[in-house]
């Protein structure tokens, strides 16, 4: 998602050479003293981008790997190489921490581009490009609600949340293990209210582009594509495959990669490990964040029988939205696990969860 490409700098060294060409080559620097002429090693490693934060409209948080200075720096609109205003910098006693303040608060949900060179004090640069979405002050508390891996014909597959409180869905994200990052769904800037179900189809098929409409406002009747509700329906523009039968999803919020839902789901009897690095990492940071309950390894999981990436009538339920509407105070950690969900006979995009359990004829 962050790209960073660095300017560094490279000696090859040509075996057979003289010593006196070799020195010449060498990355190294040099003192004149009373005993002549010494040598040192230089630092010619560029310095490195180790975190990086959004931290309020104002403000963007840079962790390096060594002391720096900007050399060059500027905040723009993505798409656009006009400024979107004056930044200043301030560093922390280290050096190596810098937050980049906007003359010009960030408005939510819109895309933007810092960029710029730092430079460390042997003048090693790294030259960075940085997207980010304006901060979002009132994030919506969205849970995972349904899940549907299958697809066939104008049917997609779709994951469906829950917003447990008002607020706005932008800088929030679902995640694929399977996948990975690259398929990662961004919400859009949306204000949704406590109640309300939220289908995300997973992709869009050709013959129904054009009504597969994004309900951004107010108005939800106008997606009227397969598998539309009266709900709110968002649309992933692609045609591509996003969702497994067996996987680990996540709602993960973007700005600090925060864990805010998982499920991990597989077939009874289907030990396979996970196939990816992406739900092994997924995987621990869920169960060992009291996330998930359930256990990392899919063997601990196997609670979607007959969940297929054909199946379209059926879709994992989550069976305690009831109870988690009902919370007065809503904690940071929401645990959940396998007796959670439940597979179910009738899928039921933007309206309450079905309970009927799906039994194989």
């Amino acid at each position: 998602m962050k790209k960073v490409s660095g300017i560094f700098r490279f000696w090859s060294i040509v075996a057979g050479i003289s010593s006196f060409v070799l020195a010449s080559f060498l990355p190294v620097s040099c003192k004149m003293t009373e005993d002549g002429i010494t040598i040192d090693d230089a630092d010619v490693e560029a310095p490195a981008i180790v975190s990086f934060r959004v931290e309020s409209a104002e403000r963007v948080k840079i962790v390096c790997s060594k002391k720096i200075e900007f050399e060059s720096l500027a905040l723009s609109k993505f798409g656009s190489k006009e400024p979107a205003g004056e930044v200043s910098v301030s560093y922390d006693e280290s050096g190596a921490s810098a937050a980049i303040l906007f003359a010009q608060p960030t408005l939510v949900g819109s895309k933007y581009v810092l960029s710029g060179i730092i430079k460390d004090s042997r003048g090693n640069t790294l030259e960075f490009t940085k997207p980010f979405v304006g901060f979002n002050a009132n994030p919506a508390r969205l849970v995972l609600s349904e899940i549907r891996p299958g697809s066939s014909g104008n049917k997609v597959e779709f994951v469906e949340v829950y917003a447990l409180s008002d607020g706005n869905v932008s800088g929030l994200s679902i995640v694929s293990g399977l996948y990975g990052e690259k398929k990662r769904y961004h919400f859009p800037s949306v204000e949704v209210s406590k109640g309300e179900y939220i289908t995300v189809h997973m992709r869009t098929k050709d013959t129904e582009k054009d009504k597969c409409i994004n309900e951004t406002g107010s108005e939800l009747s106008r997606s009227s594509a397969t598998d539309s509700s009266s709900s709110r329906d968002l649309w992933k523009s692609t045609s591509e495959r996003y969702v497994a039968s067996k996987d680990v999803l996540a709602l993960m919020k973007d700005s600090d990669g925060t864990l805010l839902d998982a499920i991990l789901y597989s077939q009874s009897g289907n030990n396979e490990p996970w196939k990816s690095n992406v739900q092994k990492a997924i995987a621990k940071a869920a169960v060992e964040s009291g996330v998930w309950t359930g256990g990392v390894e899919p063997s601990e999981n196997g609670f979607a029988d007959n969940i297929t990436n054909a199946a379209t009538s059926r879709s994992l339920s989550r069976q305690n939205i009831a109870e988690l509407s009902k919370m007065k105070e809503i904690p940071d950690v929401i645990p959940a696990g396998p007796s959670d969900w439940l597979v179910v006979k009738t899928v039921t995009p933007g309206m309450k969860n079905s309970s009927e359990p799906y039994v194989k004829k």
